[in-house]
């Protein structure tokens, strides 16, 4: 694998508490903007319904760009993981042919004059 589980979890979590962060922080500015700003409360109050359908508008486009890194980051490590089964598989089938080759010269070694499975099919 190219990076531990745990480093691919830590950095996504670091991820959502950036963004979440940043989310909050955009809010609570452009929160403070319109209190504070000289202007009657109707106004004031559209303004405040206008940024929550920013904001809205924002956190929905920031949850469906991070279900998409997580699709990707799901589709890799899936990948990741087929290819080390893969691998793992074939090194297995690999040791169990050396295994068997080693057994059939010992066994040569040992009963000489008993052929091998190899040349009874000869």
């Amino acid at each position: 694998m190219d990076e531990p589980f745990d480093t691919v979890e830590s950095r996504r979590r670091s991820m959502g508490s950036l963004l979440l962060g940043v989310g909050l922080g955009a809010l609570i500015g452009v929160s403070a903007a319109i209190l504070l700003a000289p202007q009657s409360g109707t106004d004031t109050r559209q303004d405040i319904n206008d940024m929550a359908g920013r904001v809205k508008d924002r956190a929905d486009d920031m949850i469906n760009e991070l279900k998409q890194n997580l699709d990707e980051l799901n589709a890799k490590s899936r990948e990741l993981v087929d290819a080390a089964r893969e691998r793992v598989d074939a090194a297995i089938q690999a040791g169990k042919e050396a295994a068997e080759e080693k057994r059939n010269e010992l066994e040569a070694q040992v009963h000489p004059e008993t052929p091998s499975p190899n040349e009874e099919s000869a």
